[in-house]
């Protein structure tokens, strides 16, 4: 889907930082701002009582709503966001936070947990497939952090919704150097994120 460059025109690139464990679901039958919008929902409820059985019924200290966006409690360690980005992009981003290891900021979270907030996550989208949206496909991705300069806003690393581009998670996680729309890109930092091969449920039905 993402991959559209020879591989002879690309350079492979090294992961000079750690970028956080954030992945995203790509919604590749986009179904209208309306259907969007009650999906994002309809996924946040689910989530919600997802965290309250399995964490107790204390929601102020489990859920937290926002405007297009929530926060849950995930276990003693970690806590995740999901946000939905602007309904053009057809997309939600799936945040897992550290919370326990206060002189470090930049702690990444045990894989086991990405792990469990993924393979939730995919279950509830094939829930929802099955009894809603019939025609609803995704794909689990990571933003690429090849280094490639934005032409909008002349960063690297550009976060900006318009200017993000993606690597499919599960290529990632099965191959050491995959390929961007722009470079080769190594694909340890990934990896480490997950257990080994944690492969998409949706991609095995």
């Amino acid at each position: 889907m993402f991959l559209s460059m020879e591989q002879s025109c690309l350079k492979v690139t090294s992961l000079k930082s750690s970028p956080s464990p954030d992945f995203f679901f790509v919604f590749l039958k986009y179904t209208g701002d309306q259907k969007t919008e009650i999906l994002f929902h309809r996924i946040i409820t689910r989530t919600a009582r997802w965290t309250l059985m399995k964490n107790g019924s204390d929601v102020n200290k489990s859920v937290k709503l926002y405007s297009n966006t929530a926060r849950f409690y995930l276990d003693e360690k970690h806590d995740f966001v999901i946000e939905l980005a602007p309904i053009k992009y057809a997309r939600i981003k799936i945040q897992i936070i550290r919370i326990d290891d206060e002189e470090s900021e930049h702690a990444l979270p045990v894989p086991n947990s990405c792990a469990k907030v993924r393979n939730f996550m995919e279950t509830v989208l094939i829930d929802l497939k099955n009894m809603w949206v019939k025609r609803l496909k995704f794909n689990a991705c990571v933003q690429c952090h090849c280094g490639k300069m934005c032409h909008l806003h002349q960063q690297k690393l550009c976060s900006h919704n318009e200017c993000i581009h993606f690597l499919n998670l599960d290529e990632c996680l099965t191959n050491n150097i995959v390929n961007c729309d722009y470079r080769r890109v190594k694909t340890l930092i990934y990896q480490s994120w997950f257990p080994i091969q944690n492969i998409s449920f949706n991609k095995m039905r």
